[in-house]
């Protein structure tokens, strides 16, 4: 296919990619950018062509929210919901990928088709309301399938175990059969030896006559 620029993004290429610019023109290898929001959008075809890929492929997603059709392997697009053949195109093979990359050029109706799923896709399962709810979900059901011995209690926690509560009522009760005669004689011997009986709260009236009481 004539006319058709190959431009390969991101930091950090290998030295034989570098290679290639040099041999072919039509290649253009680009290094590190700020920004990869332009270079979709002067894209015709989006290529992931790996063969090992770990996690859900970010660079995927990107190019299917800005509208252009992806061409990659089974590996990269593990973990992304798009249907094959509808929302993304596959090849695990240099021919099959081949093929389907010519395919795309030459078909504006099928690039215009699968952008439109491929965007719709995204906006279904990749917007920030159902990345949340499905993160919660993980994390509780994680803590579900967590066992109980792992669960760990505070040292400084109140809880404790059936022994140690039934020892607590134990010495409460001693405590208070021991103490309130205790607490008693106590005051007691606080009233005798007062003048007067300790005033918590006078209320003071004023009669008639004008005299207190």
């Amino acid at each position: 296919i004539k006319d058709v620029q190959f431009y390969i993004v991101g930091k950090n290429p290998h030295k034989s990619i570098k290679e290639l610019a040099q041999k072919d023109k039509s290649v253009i290898v680009t290094g590190k950018v700020d920004d990869v929001r332009p270079y979709f959008e002067e894209a015709t075809v989006c290529v992931v062509p790996l063969r090992i890929a770990q996690g859900v492929q970010n660079k995927i997603l990107e190019a299917m929210a800005m509208g252009v059709p992806v061409v990659s392997t089974k590996k990269a697009i593990e973990g992304i919901k798009a249907k094959d053949d509808t929302e993304v195109l596959r090849g695990d093979t240099p021919r099959e990928f081949a093929v389907n990359v010519i395919k795309l050029l030459k078909d504006k109706a099928l690039r215009n088709k699968m952008a439109i799923n491929a965007r719709a896709m995204i906006e279904k399962n990749y917007n920030w309301e159902e990345i949340v709810d499905s993160l919660n979900v993980d994390i509780l059901e994680e803590k579900i399938k967590e066992p109980i011995e792992k669960i760990r209690i505070p040292q400084d926690t109140f809880y404790r175990t059936k022994g140690k509560r039934i020892l607590d009522i134990f010495i409460s009760i001693i405590a208070f059969i021991v103490f309130t005669p205790l607490m008693a004689i106590i005051s007691i011997s606080i009233k005798l030896s007062s003048f007067k009986d300790p005033v918590i709260f006078k209320q003071i009236r004023v009669g008639e006559d004008g005299d207190f009481f």
